[in-house]
């Protein structure tokens, strides 16, 4: 399949997200760049839209998204099931 990362060498093939790791995606410090708040704003979504989080991890973006939009539809996409879990939780 063209595009795809099947035809990659391993040195270059992306790494996944280790889901043991997902606590350190809640460390404040991390939002001193790229506040959640400011991708909210950002977002210049019509009411009622359908909002799409793609490689949601554990909800970082889309939760704050989803509260303060509460018109909106906000679906979730990431590769880690865990990752899913762990925001279906939250």
């Amino acid at each position: 399949m063209h595009g795809s990362n099947h035809d990659l060498p391993p040195e270059r093939t992306p790494k996944r997200f280790d889901p043991a790791r997902a606590a350190r995606l809640d460390d404040p410090a991390r939002f001193a760049y790229l506040p959640p708040e400011a991708i909210v704003d950002f977002v210049d979504a019509p009411p009622q839209a359908i909002v799409l989080d793609f490689g949601c991890g554990i909800g970082t973006f889309a939760l704050p998204f989803k509260a303060r939009r509460p018109d909106c539809t906000v679906l979730g996409l990431d590769i880690e099931p865990s990752m899913l879990a762990y925001l279906n939780e939250k």
